[in-house]
């Protein structure tokens, strides 16, 4: 994949590796012109990984077919004690919950303040206020941590106490 550069402020070199906490910045626009940079590579050879992809596919059908198994599916879940049952239990259940999934991100739509403009790019944007680049030591960290545990039941507070730190 060819790297790709885009400058809103600074340049910055759009990678895999750099590509996430691009995504979580809270300038809209890096966010959207990161995206576009990224997957307009994957836009420019759509073509031929859909045709990869559809060969596959019809290669493995062509495989349980010879192999005497009633679908793909089938063959697919035979070598690793899985089931169709278990699959289908699987994607019944993703789509009886779909309905969490578009509330988590219609909450994240409202607080962004995006309305109908939430979009593909606005998926990693950080919606809470973060200590940026607060560092700490180990002490200051497990003071801190120790604090949080604090509510717990003596016993089990000292139980962490001594065996974390």
């Amino acid at each position: 994949m060819k790297k790709q550069k885009i400058r809103i402020g600074n340049l910055h070199e759009v990678t895999h590796s750099k590509y996430v906490p691009l995504m979580e910045s809270n300038d809209r626009i890096l966010r959207k012109n990161a995206f576009n940079s990224l997957y307009n590579n994957y836009k420019n050879s759509e073509q031929s990984t859909t045709e990869i992809y559809l060969s596959e596919v019809k290669l493995e059908n062509e495989f349980a077919k010879l192999l005497n198994y009633e679908s793909l599916l089938d063959r697919s879940t035979r070598g690793d004690e899985s089931s169709i049952k278990v699959y289908d239990t699987l994607i019944s259940s993703v789509n009886k919950n779909m309905k969490i999934y578009h509330k988590y991100h219609d909450l994240r739509r409202k607080i962004l303040g995006l309305g109908k403009d939430y979009t593909s790019y606005d998926l990693y944007a950080n919606i809470i206020e973060s200590r940026d680049n607060k560092k700490y030591t180990i002490e200051e960290a497990r003071d801190i941590i120790l604090e949080n545990l604090s509510i717990l039941r003596k016993r089990l507070y000292r139980c962490f106490e001594k065996s974390i730190f």
